[in-house]
């Protein structure tokens, strides 16, 4: 196994510390998960290939523990899966000179994820270019202490807002590419992981960004080896 195709897999639901606890749902040679980060504002799911951990459950409930050890090895790995008493208990993870053992925690102490039964019909569809993730992450760090970012369309304009208030304050705003099926007022979402998500799908292939005026954002990535999709929750506008 490659270090940083398990990193990789790690980071997408990871966010830079917003989600810790997860269980991975390993089959046929392929890692999945659901997950929901701890302040319950993104909902995932992440599909990898060739990530092979055996046919388990495996409950990881410290991932900032995990990214940590996996920094002292090297690229190539051997990993396996270790049982205790018919469930698994611990992995197994060596380069050929430093060996880890990361416990495996209890699939019951792994926040459930909430199921997502009805969807709302989306108002804006935008494709997720490069340029499009450069000038977010670049407008999120020109405002480090943005909270949110706000979705807004009117006649078919589509207007992006980091650090939306109804206050004066210090904000960016970009126009948009993309298609709207109607006028949708100022909608907010954290910007804080929308950032994450654009950093951890860097080279997908393909991703879009979809905004219900209900209050739901739902952003997807394809490759050629993973699927990742991301439900993000509004926040209350300032």
């Amino acid at each position: 196994m490659e270090k940083n195709r398990l990193l990789k897999f790690i980071n997408q639901y990871y966010l830079g510390g917003a989600t810790a606890a997860v269980k991975w749902e390993a089959k046929d040679g392929g890692t999945s998960l659901r997950f929901v980060s701890a302040d319950n504002n993104v909902i995932g799911e992440v599909a990898v290939k060739d990530l092979d951990f055996g046919d388990n459950e495996i409950g990881v409930y410290e991932s900032t523990t995990l990214v940590k050890m996996l920094t002292v090895l090297d690229e190539k790995l051997d990993v396996s899966v270790q049982e205790r008493g018919g469930k698994p208990s611990h992995i197994s993870i060596s380069d050929g000179a430093v060996d880890l053992t990361f416990m495996l925690a209890d699939l019951k102490t792994v926040p459930p994820v909430p199921d997502l039964k009805h969807m709302p019909d989306m108002v804006v569809s935008i494709d997720i270019t490069n340029d499009f993730r450069t000038r977010f992450i670049k407008g999120k760090s020109a405002l480090p202490d943005a909270t949110n970012f706000g979705v807004m369309c009117k006649d078919g304009n589509i207007e992006l807002v980091v650090n939306y208030s109804s206050l004066n304050t210090n904000r960016i705003q970009f126009t948009l590419d993309g298609t709207s099926t109607s006028d949708m007022p100022i909608t907010c979402f954290s910007a804080n992981l929308f950032k994450e998500i654009l950093t951890a799908n860097k080279d997908a292939t393909s991703g879009k960004f979809e905004v219900s005026p209900a209050g739901l954002a739902v952003v997807t990535f394809t490759h050629d080896s993973y699927d990742s999709k991301y439900y993000l929750v509004k926040l209350q506008e300032a």
